[in-house]
């Protein structure tokens, strides 16, 4: 089975030590959605590393990608199902999106708990949203901020000494 290796912290490849979460992230999805094809799935993320050959395999053709920054805009011709857009204010409909997936795009200069408003305003629902998100938004094990979303599986990955820990967190709409 092929899996793809994105950057858990960071944007620059030479700076960052980076963890193959594919796996982990399908696991995950298997087990949540053992009859996904159709489903309307958004991947929120920055540049190059992103999910959308995987996600295309366990979806179908309903996956697009929300870029945060404009390494695909200028890439466009290689980035099919794109949306730009910011992560507190989504270009897209209310209830209009089955699965959010991410992968640590949470950093400092984001307000995550606008964020999660924001992911909870596009999720249907009974819709799901899968996260990794930096462990300094959190604190014995329990996200720091409140959300309407319900919080209905979490995982550690420990990182490299002197990085911060990153969470798997699967947040349901109710």
């Amino acid at each position: 089975m092929e899996t793809t290796t994105v950057f858990l912290t960071g944007q620059e490849s030479g700076l960052v030590e980076t963890v193959n979460v594919a796996l982990e992230l399908q696991k995950i999805l298997d087990s949540r959605h053992t009859n996904p094809y159709g489903k309307r799935v958004m991947e929120l993320g920055f540049g190059e590393e992103t999910l959308m050959p995987f996600l295309f395999n366990k979806f179908g053709e309903k996956v697009s990608r929300m870029d945060l920054g404009d390494w695909n805009q200028r890439n466009r011709k290689v980035n099919a199902g794109l949306v730009q857009g910011e992560l507190q204010c989504l270009p897209i409909s209310g209830n209009s999106v089955d699965v959010v997936v991410s992968v640590n795009i949470f950093e400092e200069e984001f307000d995550l708990a606008r964020a999660l408003g924001e992911i909870e305003r596009v999720l249907i629902g009974g819709g799901e949203s899968l996260l990794i998100i930096s462990g300094e938004h959190f604190q014995d094990g329990k996200l720091k901020l409140e959300t309407a979303l319900e919080i209905v599986g979490s995982s550690v990955i420990t990182s490299p000494a002197g990085m911060c820990d990153s969470w798997v967190i699967t947040l349901k709409k109710k």
